[in-house]
């Protein structure tokens, strides 16, 4: 569970990064972005933290890529959350394959030229971009 909420998490404090450095210091800038600043994020744009519908028209499809980004950072951090520290959670099999195909379907979407250059996926790393706090 871990690996598929740090595979999203990186994935996107990445592309957040190259609107805040270039080259070697892009690396330095990640690490000032921080988990909760990202869910913070996320919440704004879903709310209850539902699944997005599937977009209506090809209009609506760049808001739904940020949108099912935004869901799965938020349903990927609870559940490392509860694999890393709820003892007596129960995990499964189905849970742990729709995890990881959420994780899969989302790095590729963030990543995605749809996504980095249409004007709502720029505007959610921007939102990312602007949590960032130095390290101390």
């Amino acid at each position: 569970m871990s690996a598929a909420y740090y595979a999203l998490f990186h994935a996107i404090t990445l592309q957040a990064a190259e609107l805040l450095a270039a080259g070697d210091l892009r690396y330095e800038r990640t690490r000032e972005l921080r988990h909760g600043s990202l869910d913070d994020v996320a919440r704004r744009l879903t709310g209850a933290g539902a699944p997005p519908a599937d977009p209506a028209s090809p209009e609506e499809s760049a808001a739904y890529r940020v949108r099912k980004v935004a869901y799965a950072i938020q349903r990927l951090r609870a559940d490392r959350e509860d694999a890393d520290y709820n003892h007596f959670a129960r995990f499964t099999q189905r849970w742990a394959v729709e995890a990881i195909t959420l994780a899969m379907e989302a790095v590729e979407l963030v990543t995605s030229r749809a996504f980095l250059t249409s004007g709502e996926g720029q505007a959610f790393l921007a939102s990312v971009a602007e949590q960032a706090r130095p390290r101390t």
